[in-house]
């Protein structure tokens, strides 16, 4: 969830710097709309396919130019679209919500810019509209474990894209039994757990993370049976070896009870010296009881250290996608320190080495 809104937010900022560069632009400024046939088409064409359209609006919201219709200025007559409203409130760059495009027809998320007069005041804004196709490739990225459900939805339960039936969900804001017509239900810090029913109303457990700078909330969910399948069925077998031992030794008289006494003690001996993420595998010598409690402890650890290794896997996979990012990224206190940062973070500040930096 951390890793998909991460990627998120890199797009969202990266969408920011483009729009603060046009916003500076003398002929989008001017807020002119002859420029539509001449500059406006070449912006798209710089834009896509990642954005679908690129149109100004005066302060009242009322459309100027748009790169679609670039043979003259294009005047609704149902007023601003739904992104203006959360622009008029917001101080500078804003996302807006999931609506559907004007000319496209499709579901659109749009990005807009404050553009200011000479004198530094609001005079319009410029906006990239944003396909939410575009999403769904992104999470395709991330959703590589079978039943795993990644999930980005607006604050108001919209759902903005989703990695599986995305055409079903995608733009709606579907009732579920979950709090707040959510996946994961309300969410009460900026990532956590969830548990609750998905869409089709399967049982799942959910991390989340918000992607900032939006109302978005990203999801990634997998089926409660399968995240504790293998822990019920390892304490049930755990359990009813524990009690067929317990028996045995009760109605076993003192001399098979010697009998056993010392392969047990070093079958404890073994099990005490294993250590969390080394293979250890107990012998399997000796009374049969004892064979069978050394057999049921290998596949309990065996199956304990391939799910270790696949949590590692999992760790590492997300830390490959930031240490081998172009861009720099660095976890810091709030008053400025760097913890952590990747070597694009080092290259780009100049230092000879991560340690230098820190």
């Amino acid at each position: 969830a951390q890793a998909t809104a991460l990627s998120l937010r890199q797009f969202v900022f990266d969408s920011e710097n483009l729009l603060a560069g046009f916003a500076v632009d003398p002929g989008i400024r001017s807020l002119d709309p002859d420029s539509c046939s001449t500059r406006f088409p070449q912006l798209l064409s710089l834009a896509q396919p990642t954005y679908t359209n690129v149109f100004t609006n005066d302060a009242s919201g009322e459309l100027i130019c748009s790169a679609l219709d670039a043979s003259g200025p294009s005047r609704p007559t149902n007023g601003p679209g739904p992104w203006y409203p959360r622009a008029r409130e917001a101080d500078g760059f804003v996302v807006g919500p999931v609506q559907r495009g004007a000319q496209s027809q499709r579901w659109v998320t749009v990005f807009s810019y404050p553009i200011t007069n000479q004198g530094e005041e609001r005079s319009g804004w410029v906006s990239l509209a944003v396909d939410l196709v575009r999403f769904q490739r992104m999470l395709a990225n991330f959703d590589f474990e079978e039943g795993r459900i990644i999930s980005v939805i607006e604050r108001d339960g919209r759902i903005v894209a989703r990695s599986r039936d995305s055409d079903r969900y995608v733009g709606t804001v579907p009732q579920t039994p979950s709090a707040g017509a959510q996946e994961g239900g309300i969410q009460r810090g900026s990532v956590g757990f969830s548990r609750s029913p998905t869409l089709e109303g399967v049982d799942y457990l959910w991390a989340y993370a918000l992607v900032p700078s939006t109302d978005w909330i990203v999801y990634s969910g997998l089926p409660r049976v399968t995240v504790y399948g293998p822990v019920w069925s390892q304490w049930f077998w755990s359990s009813l070896l524990a009690l067929s031992v317990l028996a045995f030794v009760f109605f076993l008289g003192r001399n098979i009870l010697q009998r056993i006494t010392d392969p047990l003690a070093a079958l404890v001996k073994e099990t005490g010296a294993a250590h969390p993420g080394e293979p250890s595998t107990l012998s399997e010598e000796g009374p049969a009881e004892i064979a069978l409690v050394a057999e049921r402890f290998n596949e309990a650890w065996k199956a304990w250290v391939e799910a270790e290794e696949e949590r590692r896997h999992s760790v590492e996979r997300i830390r490959s996608l930031v240490e081998n990012a172009v861009t720099g990224s660095y976890v810091s206190t709030e008053d400025g320190t760097f913890l952590e940062v990747n070597q694009a973070m080092v290259d780009l500040l100049g230092y000879s080495s991560r340690e230098e930096l820190l």
